[in-house]
């Protein structure tokens, strides 16, 4: 995906909140992420990833960049993976507050975990997502909730905490 120049840097940081308006029509998207889960936030969460890597792509430790901040809302996926690189910190409001939600018929995954640099990865990593739910609609949404299956022999890790999966009709979690 290619998105548009960074209109304000330091509005951005230090979290990088999806719902900033750079990740709708400027990196774009038909619109910025949206938390009353009325549009699809797919392709601006997917942008906020995008400016994370940007800045963030040769850091080992995921402490010395930015976290991608999901504020209280629902955000639905209608229209594919979010693609979230292992090097970003991932924070929600709670599981009572910030949700990923799948939709009916759904059949790809919620989130997909990758390797931030995939030609060059040989280094353990530890990103860390929490305080989130990932619900779906029961068995018409059938997709992983997180894939966590980046099929790399040189390592790389991932941390959990305070993750709810409710309703998913596929595997909430997936590990290879």
């Amino acid at each position: 995906m290619e998105w548009g120049p960074i209109l304000s840097l330091t509005a951005k940081l230090p979290r990088i909140d999806i719902t900033h308006p750079d990740f709708g029509v400027p990196s774009g998207c038909p619109n910025a992420a949206d938390p009353t889960g009325v549009l699809d936030s797919t392709c601006s969460i997917n942008a906020a990833f995008a400016f994370h890597a940007s800045i963030c792509a040769n850091t080992i430790n995921p402490s010395q960049c930015p976290a991608v901040y999901f504020r209280e809302g629902t955000y639905k996926t209608l229209s594919g993976t979010i693609k979230w690189p292992i090097n970003a910190d991932i924070i929600g409001d709670g599981t009572q507050s910030t949700t990923i939600q799948e939709v009916s018929n759904q059949t790809w995954d919620a989130i997909t975990a990758y390797p931030p640099d995939s030609t060059n990865y040989t280094y353990p990593i530890l990103g860390h997502m929490r305080d989130l739910t990932i619900a779906g609609t029961g068995h018409t949404s059938t997709g992983t909730g997180i894939d966590l299956t980046y099929g790399n022999p040189g390592g790389g890790a991932v941390l959990l905490t305070n993750i709810k999966f409710y309703n998913l009709g596929g595997i909430p979690i997936e590990i290879r």
